[in-house]
């Protein structure tokens, strides 16, 4: 599962043109640590490493960890569209 949190943090990353020195600053990371989990050789995904990097590329930690094919989280104060067959 690791190498999948990896996929989508380059994709998303790389897509945002932002390297893995300037993502490790704004998820307040060690760059080894997403090169290691971009690289798929990462021993361990922690749940604070996840949300830290989805925070820092403004996706949700579902989609990084492959729960959702969403790659944005609502923005804050929006609510999500309610369900009108739920009546």
């Amino acid at each position: 599962m690791e190498a999948d949190v990896g996929k989508r943090v380059r994709r998303v990353r790389r897509a945002q043109d932002v390297t893995q020195v300037q993502l490790a600053a704004q998820a307040g990371l060690h760059v080894m640590t997403i090169s290691r989990l971009e690289n798929g050789t990462a021993k361990a995904v922690y749940g604070d490493t996840i949300v830290a990097l989805a925070r820092a590329l403004g996706v949700s930690a579902d989609y990084l960890l492959g729960l959702s094919p969403e790659t944005a989280e609502p923005a804050q104060g929006q609510e999500q569209p309610a369900d009108d067959t739920a009546q």
